[in-house]
């Protein structure tokens, strides 16, 4: 199973910017550590946006879990993510949308953002490569992202906006499964077939 899962808690972002560099919350930092905890050792892959607040989210999970695994930085999964082609160009969307602009235009499947891949062909491309970590070992794979790279990829993926209170918290995730020759993907009291998977 893949987790696709949000970093935990951080500070608010200062208007006007993306907060690339801010850090966890020292609760944000222990609740990621209980996680792991819980998760144990049936981790046996931790991959993560190079963001800072997502580097620290996998730590917190492997020192919880009292693993060895190897933390790995994953461009797929953040800076710039599935969804961006030109950071510079792109920014200018969060500058004049907002980052819930930015989120609600990408659930809806919204096209021709500057700077931005098609939304439905970026998730297709991510299930693509966290299908990929499925064949690697039985276990647990983490995926740590952002909040708009996990309701974006739902969202397409379902092939159905979805609304604010569905939007992810601190630390929600989403689940890759197989089940038969289907891909599955979970999140919360809802799973979908996403594709069939290549085994």
């Amino acid at each position: 199973m893949v987790l696709l899962l949000r970093h935990a808690e951080r500070p608010a972002i200062p208007p006007g910017e993306t907060g690339q560099s801010l850090s966890l919350t020292e609760r944000g930092a222990r609740a990621a550590e209980a996680l792991g905890e819980a998760l144990g050792e049936r981790i046996r892959r931790v991959n993560t946006s190079p963001v800072p607040r997502c580097v620290e989210t996998a730590a917190a999970i492997r020192r919880g879990a009292s693993i060895l695994v190897d933390i790995v930085p994953d461009r797929w999964l953040g800076d710039p993510g599935p969804y961006v082609h030109d950071p510079s160009l792109a920014f200018q969307n969060w500058l004049e949308l907002g980052p819930e602009g930015v989120i609600e235009a990408l659930v809806h499947g919204r096209k021709g953002l500057a700077g931005m891949h098609d939304p439905d062909a970026a998730a297709r491309r991510l299930l693509g490569h966290l299908e990929r970590f499925l064949d690697e070992a039985a276990g647990l794979h983490i995926a740590v992202t952002h909040d708009i790279v996990l309701v974006a990829t739902i969202a397409r993926l379902w092939a159905e906006p979805l609304e604010r209170p569905w939007w992810p918290g601190f630390l929600d995730a989403a689940a890759l499964f197989r089940e038969g020759d289907s891909l599955v993907l979970a999140y919360r009291d809802r799973a979908e077939v996403v594709g069939r998977g290549e085994r």
